[in-house]
């Protein structure tokens, strides 16, 4: 009867770390969101959640990559998963006149590859897994469509954070917690052109992450 009551108390053990793990993650836990509610998009994102002038946004080249970030940020994400980037992609293929199943990851525009990645990896940060359906786009996990957007926009410092924040939620996956610090350290030091990032969102997104440079020991970077 003791080991009985032993084993259920490991188990619960294990269930609450789970929980907090999935609840407490790179994704989930830098809405940097906040320092851009100055920006009208941004803060109906906030308030209103995903519609059609929110994915205009998304798609609108003349909004910067930053506000576009936040966009995606403000709209969050839920436990249980949610379906804006479904809704991103319909959208997207209909401005492009073509169904989900026919797009594929030459079309999209940077803004488009980019905003579609960061709202898939949102949507069910726990697997990011990807739209699902026959299609090139649908097939693609987030990270692909993060990568993309970086290949077609290799200077964007914006682009550039948010892909190296959804490869931490890989290393979060992995309890690699070191790698979780190292990964958004360098990609914060050492991107070689300029930053078009508000620096109070990028210390919103280090206040989190600093909590992992103690497993790196005498191994963190500066």
């Amino acid at each position: 009867m003791k080991m009985k009551r032993y084993l259920i108390a490991i188990v619960c053990c294990l269930a609450l770390t789970t929980t907090k793990v999935r609840a407490d993650s790179p994704l989930t836990s830098t809405d940097f969101n906040r320092a851009y509610q100055d920006v009208a998009l941004v803060k109906k994102a906030s308030t209103s959640g995903m519609d059609d002038s929110i994915m205009a946004a998304l798609s609108n080249p003349q909004v910067p990559h930053d506000v576009r970030a936040a966009i995606v940020n403000a709209l969050g994400w839920n436990i249980n998963g949610q379906q804006n980037g479904r809704m991103y992609a319909e959208y997207v293929a209909r401005s492009h006149n073509v169904t989900t199943s026919e797009l594929t990851i030459d079309m999209l525009t940077p803004q488009e590859a980019f905003s579609l990645g960061y709202l898939l990896a949102m949507d069910d940060y726990f697997t990011m897994k990807p739209l699902g359906g026959t299609g090139e786009v649908e097939q693609a996990q987030p990270l692909e469509l993060l990568d993309a957007a970086v290949g077609k926009n290799h200077r964007d410092f914006s682009i550039y954070l948010i892909r190296s924040l959804v490869r931490t939620q890989n290393e979060m996956h992995r309890l690699t917690w070191c790698g979780v610090y190292t990964d958004i350290t360098s990609a914060i030091s050492g991107f070689p052109f300029e930053r078009n990032m508000r620096d109070e969102a990028v210390g919103i997104i280090m206040e989190y992450m600093n909590i992992y440079q103690e497993y790196c020991g005498d191994k963190a970077p500066n």
